[in-house]
């Protein structure tokens, strides 16, 4: 008898969208080259949102501001998508975005219409995924207009430290011995940098794609890492 769809779910062990693992786990089944500093690309969660939840049949834009001087060269763009569920039923999604000169990084804030347009279809796939976590596209360094005003000497951010777990459980690396295998030592995974951040999780891509050695010292993954260091 062929089993059910939860029952396969229950024997992996695969969280549900209600779970707060959820996200972790869709993050998880993402390639090294679908993030960008710990946070998925939207051409990532794309593909994840045709594999978990069905095929993106339509697409409808609607431009809700074009760039000019007086706004900031600012192009802000709806976005509707319809996707048929595997289940059978039909569910659409919109969202809306803006980017401008001054709210993303070169050379894409030479392309407002685009980013804009970029963002607000990631904001539909991430509704449709039930994800708590920004894209790729939608983070700038620009800390005077981003959305995600931020700077390198800030904390570390929690989608970096999902992107760490994911390449050490992948890589089969200890999340505490990796951290502190540099001259600084850390009690807590949330006392690094987000400077420090991106740079663990670049040296990582370098393992994960054998571009370096992986050090005997830090091997060993430990999956309840976070009840002693994060």
């Amino acid at each position: 008898m062929a089993k059910t769809k939860t029952e396969l779910q229950q024997e992996e062990k695969i969280p549900t969208p209600v779970d707060v693992e959820w996200t972790d786990w869709v993050l998880g089944q993402l390639d090294s080259t679908e993030l960008d500093d710990g946070a998925p690309k939207v051409s990532g969660l794309r593909r994840m949102c045709e594999k978990l939840i069905g095929e993106i049949v339509e697409t409808d834009l609607c431009t809700v501001q074009i760039p000019t001087n007086d706004n900031l060269l600012r192009a802000t763009v709806e976005v509707t998508i319809v996707i048929d569920r595997h289940d059978g039923k039909r569910v659409k999604y919109k969202d809306v975005s803006d980017a401008c000169s001054k709210n993303a990084d070169p050379p894409f804030n030479q392309y407002p219409p685009a980013l804009a347009q970029t963002r607000a279809f990631g904001r539909c796939l991430r509704q449709a995924l039930k994800l708590n976590v920004v894209t790729a596209e939608e983070k700038s360094d620009n800390a005077d207009y981003s959305a995600e005003v931020d700077t390198s000497s800030g904390p570390i951010q929690d989608v970096q430290i999902r992107g760490i777990e994911k390449f050490c459980k992948k890589l089969d690396i200890s999340v505490q011995a990796y951290v502190n295998c540099g001259e600084s030592q850390y009690d807590n995974i949330k006392k690094c940098t987000k400077n420090k951040g991106t740079l663990m999780i670049k040296t990582l891509q370098e393992f994960d794609k054998s571009e370096r050695e992986i050090p005997e010292k830090i091997k060993g993954f430990d999956h309840d890492w976070r009840s002693v260091f994060g």
